[in-house]
């Protein structure tokens, strides 16, 4: 599912990359044990060091422990942040390797690219509840106008209508249900009860 030719379909919504649901190395390693979560990382540094060009390739051993170095260092991410990560290494943001895959230069790439996310992340997370706030208060809006519609509609000015629901410690509904009978003069009732 979360194979390395996905990576370009996964991070096409960067947004999504790093607010989505994919789930954290440390959520993966919990559920499927640390052999999954490292047999994932597996794929995905061998796609880095095929698509490198380099003659020398990452080792099985260079393989196991930059996966084990990710795996206690940068647990907290999320499989599709790091297919991001190896994303944009391919198109040449963090540099490219002399010779050899170089386990060092990926550690140290993935060092930057953990910086920089914090900042997007927090970019995107602010966003997004700048967004929510303006749909929450468009809600509240909406109501407001529907309730003034609701006392409107009952013939009764705002004051009034809030003057006897205080009067009465009526609740707004009821009030809306019993508007009817101010408006035939029973405005005195309140001086009977």
């Amino acid at each position: 599912m979360f194979a390395p030719h996905k990576q370009y379909a996964y991070c096409k919504d960067v947004q999504r990359v790093y607010l989505g649901k994919a789930p954290a190395l440390s959520v993966v390693s919990n559920a499927f044990g640390e052999n999954v979560t490292k047999s994932w990382l597996s794929y995905q540094l061998i796609d880095l060091s095929e698509f490198s060009g380099c003659k020398d390739k990452l080792t099985t051993f260079q393989v196991s422990s930059i996966c084990e170095v990710i795996m206690s260092t940068w647990y907290y991410l999320t499989v599709v942040e790091l297919m991001h990560f190896f994303l944009q290494f391919k198109a040449g943001k963090y540099g490219k390797f002399y010779g050899a895959v170089d386990g060092l230069a990926i550690t140290e790439s993935l060092r930057a690219f953990v910086e920089e996310r914090w900042t997007i992340k927090d970019r995107y997370e602010r966003q997004q509840a700048s967004e929510e706030r303006k749909a929450q208060e468009a809600i509240i809006e909406q109501a407001h106008r529907q309730m003034t519609a609701e006392i409107n509609s009952t013939g009764l000015s705002l004051s009034e209508f809030y003057s006897l629901q205080e009067d009465f410690k009526l609740e707004f509904d009821e009030l809306i249900e019993l508007a009817w009978l101010f408006k035939l003069g029973y405005e005195n009732i309140k001086h009977c009860k």
